[in-house]
């Protein structure tokens, strides 16, 4: 949403960064926004506390790394109808653990206890959430239209999926998926997490013809109840790009550069800081 704004004005950054560093931001984010239309997870929640979950770190060629545990997606495509496969990494070879058809791909999410939960993305542009169990070898479908899940004792949060530039729903459920609450109707598709006993995200609302976004952070018990907000509007085209439970970094278009700013959610001060263009590549993978 406001990342293409970004993209395209780290590309004629001239000040702070230089033209020559604004450029390479401009081509790493470009490739990082499109991979994140496919919503692909790179790496796990670093600072989100989901006290039993093992979170995937997406490491090269479609291998995540779970714990100790290693897995490979893999699609084979049959005319029109490709089909996606999952594979566990035991004794140095690579066993098949689940195949389904008509899938574009498989992108692991986390372990918990016996449980592997990834998602699927089918032909309706949709990403769903399943688990499996490592044991009985049985695949079920837990919710559709996810893009990021989280476990803390026994409940799963997930955000909707979309691909088109709206607000999406934040559930809360059993770890199966069950009995699920929605708790806000109003999320941006970013990462949430959990501090302490209190789920962050942004917040996203929009103006009445769809063409401007706001963001601000929020958080909530973790029953959904108790919201609060942490941090002032984030107006498009500014785009937050990470937070946690004490400060909130986001970019800033001015006369054709691109800043970026820390606010200090305790003091609700912010300073201008000059991020290297590796560290706003960390902060994008980590975050949408």
């Amino acid at each position: 949403r406001n990342l293409w704004f970004l993209c395209a004005f780290s590309y004629n950054e001239g000040k702070g960064i230089g033209m020559k560093k604004s450029g390479k931001i401009f081509r790493r984010l470009t490739v990082l926004l499109f991979t994140g239309l496919l919503s692909i997870t790179f790496s796990a929640p670093r600072e989100a506390s989901a006290a039993s979950a093992k979170y995937a770190a997406y490491s090269e060629n479609n291998i995540y790394k779970v714990g100790k545990h290693r897995y490979k997606a893999s699609v084979k495509n049959q005319g029109s109808r490709p089909k996606a496969m999952l594979y566990r990494k035991k004794k140095g070879k690579w066993k098949k653990l689940l195949t389904h058809q008509n899938t574009y791909g498989i992108t692991v999410k986390a372990e918990y206890g016996k449980w592997l939960y990834y998602s699927v993305y089918p032909y309706d542009s949709d990403q769903h959430l399943y688990r499996f169990n490592l044991k009985t070898k049985k695949k079920y479908l837990v919710r559709r239209n996810v893009r990021h899940m989280l476990i803390s004792g026994n409940r799963l949060y997930t955000n909707g999926f979309a691909t088109d530039a709206r607000s999406v729903p934040i559930y809360v459920s059993r770890t199966n998926g069950k009995k699920a609450k929605c708790i806000t109707k109003k999320a941006n598709q970013a990462r949430m997490k959990i501090y302490g006993k209190r789920l962050y995200y942004l917040e996203c609302t929009y103006n009445r013809q769809h063409t401007k976004s706001t963001d601000r952070l929020v958080s909530r018990k973790l029953n959904g109840k108790g919201r609060k907000v942490h941090s002032k509007k984030i107006k498009s085209p500014s785009s937050v790009l990470s937070f946690s439970s004490r400060s909130l970094v986001y970019a800033k278009p001015v006369s054709g550069t691109m800043r970026y700013y820390r606010i200090n959610l305790k003091t609700k001060k912010q300073k201008r800081i000059y991020p290297s263009a590796r560290r706003v590549d960390q902060w994008i993978r980590n975050f949408y």
